[in-house]
């Protein structure tokens, strides 16, 4: 887009800001903006925060999956309030639900045919380094239990290990949030976007093994699914270290790992394990993908 150039006083050369632009990122009379030259261009930066307005929604009555991928995607997007329109059929409680899932969020101004949901979290977008750590920490502590409930073929436990995954999907989601509202500009948004994304796919898998255990009630596990489970959840943790070590050593390794445990021990155990052991064996194999996934975005955020 072309802008023209104005005099103001007697040398002071002005340009006008896009409308557009400038709305989008909150600017006003005022405001200050970053300014860098680059050649013959100059580079204006806005604000580091992305301002959004209001987003109104209308939705029909459909399954808890249906409105929380709705409502969680607009608020994933960065937006403040949310309006959310249901005309047919009342539909507070159930976006009550969805709203306890998403950390900073409250439901304002209720009635039978709409509400408004609002952010009210203030401090904690800088937290985000602070929360993927968290996450990493919280599959840690699943994958563990989740190995010891196949081991002993115990799975009282579940409650606790579904809120585990809860909270994980809900800090997930705060990520996603805080990457498309604060770093929208950053080189490395999609790869931190990547990151916290695969990292809760992995925290998926290992609940639907222990949801399987504590619903089909399996008779026992075999000493090659212990096996594949074990290598699995070391493999994690070796991720674990390697990201926050920033060493990259490791990650051949873990190349090296998937290599053995989806062409070799596969293959060799496949004619030893029950239908049980493959159901477990099948997300412990998704779940060593993953974590391979992920050895991408470790290499784009620790490039030097």
């Amino acid at each position: 887009m072309k802008r023209k150039i104005n005099l103001v006083g007697q040398s002071t050369l002005t340009v006008s800001l896009p409308s557009k632009w400038a709305q989008k990122y909150g600017l006003k009379k005022g405001d200050e903006v970053e300014v860098s030259e680059n050649g013959s261009v100059l580079e204006f930066h806005g604000k580091a925060g992305l301002t959004l307005n209001k987003f109104s929604i209308k939705v029909d009555r459909g399954n808890h999956s249906y409105l929380r991928a709705i409502i969680s995607n607009v608020y994933k997007k960065g937006y403040d309030e949310i309006e959310i329109i249901y005309e047919k059929e009342d539909l507070t409680s159930e976006i009550q639900k969805i709203v306890d899932t998403l950390l900073g969020l409250e439901m304002m101004d209720v009635d039978a045919k709409h509400c408004v949901l609002k952010n009210v979290a203030t401090g904690l977008d800088s937290e985000f380094d602070n929360m993927v750590r968290k996450i990493f920490q919280l599959i840690l502590q699943n994958n563990q239990k989740t190995y010891d409930a196949v081991k002993n073929n115990d799975f009282k436990e579940y409650n606790n290990i579904n809120y585990v995954r809860f909270m994980v999907t809900k800090y997930s989601d705060f990520c996603k949030r805080t990457l498309n509202k604060h770093h929208r500009n950053d080189d490395s948004l999609i790869f931190r976007y990547m990151l916290v994304q695969i990292l809760e796919k992995a925290s998926n898998k290992y609940d639907y093994i222990y949801k399987f255990g504590a619903e089909a009630k399996p008779k026992k596990f075999s000493k090659e699914c212990l096996s594949f489970f074990k290598e699995t959840n070391d493999l994690f943790e070796l991720f674990f270290h390697a990201y926050y070590s920033k060493d990259k050593s490791k990650i051949k390794v873990i190349n090296l790992k998937k290599d053995k445990l989806l062409f070799e021990l596969l293959y060799d155990i496949r004619n030893k394990v029950t239908p049980d052991d493959l159901i477990v064996i099948h997300y412990l194999a998704t779940i060593v993908r993953k974590i391979v996934d992920l050895t991408g975005p470790f290499f784009a955020l620790t490039a030097e």
